[in-house]
């Protein structure tokens, strides 16, 4: 699968994407089914999706270089322990509305979701 993220002028195709949290699947189809009330077909479809994707498992390295992250950008330990999970599974763009946008972290570019300009666009 490619995806491509497209924030303003910036445009990046990656046929990676990840998650750090291996509970995503589960925590999503309980909210879809109980708060958002989604269609099961909808539900299916977006768990396939997420299905194909990588999924990060921290290890002792990627704390230690969320560590050095957090102290070379002055971000939050959290926020650092994104970018080591990034990093990690080469990802070419970290998607996060608190970070800033079109800034370069560990040679990742951060893209904000929530602006406007922002597409996503999957094919296989």
């Amino acid at each position: 699968m490619n995806i491509t993220l497209s924030a303003d002028e910036s445009t990046v195709t990656t046929p990676i994407a990840a998650w750090n949290d291996h509970v995503f699947h589960r925590q999503y189809a309980f909210t879809a089914i109980k708060k958002l009330h989604q269609s099961t077909d909808v539900i299916l479809r977006e768990i396939r999706l997420l299905e194909s994707m990588s999924v990060v498992i921290p290890e002792p390295s990627m704390v230690i270089r969320a560590v050095e992250i957090q102290i070379s950008s002055r971000i939050s330990f959290w926020d650092a322990s994104i970018v080591a999970a990034a990093e990690n599974a080469q990802c070419q763009a970290i998607l996060s509305e608190d970070l800033n946008p079109g800034q370069y972290y560990a040679g990742i570019p951060v893209i904000n979701p929530l602006l406007e300009s922002f597409t996503l666009k999957g094919s296989k």
